[in-house]
């Protein structure tokens, strides 16, 4: 487990038996967040693409939200996500009037989204196309879509990734490798295959990553 995680963990345990916050540890994960924002930003151009009304599904306790909450006053940003712990985290913590945290079912229905991002949250939905139909109900016309997620590569590739990464790995080369395919099963990627986007795939690193940015078409 990466040092992130287990920070992660440690701090949801805190909250959730209303402990001190170590706030310390909590500028510690948002700093990893702040990290992906750059990259994300550099991929979907949230500037141009964010939506007036934001919704991001699998959220987590809200930590990337609340960026582009910061970032983005004028926007309303909705985020989703099954673990109710999670959430409960997030509305503790986080107080901007603009991020609203809940389940899907608090807002299926009853908004409409102008954007809608899944990153790093398609791999572990089991019945991905029904989720994404919910979805589609729920965005208005011309609504921007973000994929961010894992793609299966080659040993040779992911090698030749792993000997240039100037960045000290603390885990051996199969390990890393098991890692990053553990997610990618064969349903997975049959049923992003299906999933008829209208996409441009702007990842600075295709090979590893899927990474759409796309409009309402599917």
């Amino acid at each position: 487990m990466a040092r992130w995680q287990i920070e992660d963990v440690i701090f949801k345990k805190e909250v959730e038996n209303n402990m001190k916050i170590n706030y310390e540890r909590l500028e510690f994960i948002e700093k990893d967040w702040k990290k992906k924002y750059s990259e994300y930003d550099q991929i979907f151009d949230f500037g141009r693409n964010l939506g007036k009304k934001h919704l991001d599904f699998g959220c987590g306790f809200g930590a990337f939200l609340k960026i582009l909450a910061d970032k983005y006053p004028k926007k309303e940003f909705y985020g989703v996500d099954m673990d109710k712990d999670e959430l409960s985290i997030g509305k503790k913590i986080y107080k901007n009037k603009n991020l609203h945290l809940s389940g899907l079912n608090s807002v299926y229905g009853k908004e409409k989204f102008d954007s809608v991002s899944f990153f790093f949250v398609l791999h572990e939905i089991e019945d991905i196309i029904n989720v994404l139909r919910q979805v589609r109900e729920m965005l208005n016309k011309d609504a921007k879509i973000m994929v961010y997620d894992f793609r299966r590569v080659s040993r040779e590739k992911f090698r030749k990734k792993y000997d240039s990464d100037k960045i000290h790995q603390e885990n051996g080369f199969e390990e890393e490798y098991r890692e990053h395919n553990k997610w990618i099963t064969d349903e997975f990627e049959n049923l992003m295959k299906k999933v008829r986007f209208k996409t441009i795939d702007l990842s600075s690193q295709g090979d590893f990553f899927l990474s759409y940015l796309g409009e309402k078409t599917w």
